[in-house]
């Protein structure tokens, strides 16, 4: 965690006992939490914590680097910043990371093709999750 923090630091942020705990959530929850789900987790131990602030956390987190928002309704946080796929049930909006051994030979692709020098991907696939379908089945 201290790499987090020397990362907030190097940008002129100060280490908040907010920033602290939605870095903290952002680690260890499984997933890809809302800032909504964010917001719930962090009122426990700051009830009068406002959603504007864990939103402009997660704003600055994701300016500095420690966290990636994926742009689907509703945006989507997470803490794994290396390189993965995203499969998005179409149902219910669970959010699957997978990892492909290519990735780095499809960005290489994508550069040749169209002469971009790529910073960033986020690519997703969507579909049922088995959950939902199994639900389809019943």
């Amino acid at each position: 965690m201290d790499e987090e923090f020397r990362a907030l630091r190097r940008h002129g942020y100060r280490l908040t006992p907010q920033r602290e705990t939605i870095m903290k959530f952002m680690k260890t929850t499984p997933g890809h939490p809302t800032a909504e789900e964010v917001f719930s987790y962090v009122k426990q131990s700051f009830p009068s914590i406002s959603f504007s602030t864990v939103y402009n956390t997660l704003r600055t987190l994701k300016k500095v680097g420690l966290i990636r928002e994926l742009a689907y309704n509703p945006s989507r946080f997470e803490s794994n910043v290396g390189d993965h796929y995203h499969v998005v049930c179409l149902n219910c909006n669970h959010i699957a990371n997978f990892i492909w051994p290519s990735m780095k030979e499809l960005q290489e692709e994508v550069e040749k093709q169209t002469n971009f020098r790529i910073a960033a991907q986020d690519v997703g696939f969507f579909g049922l999750c088995p959950g939902c379908r199994s639900k389809e089945k019943e």
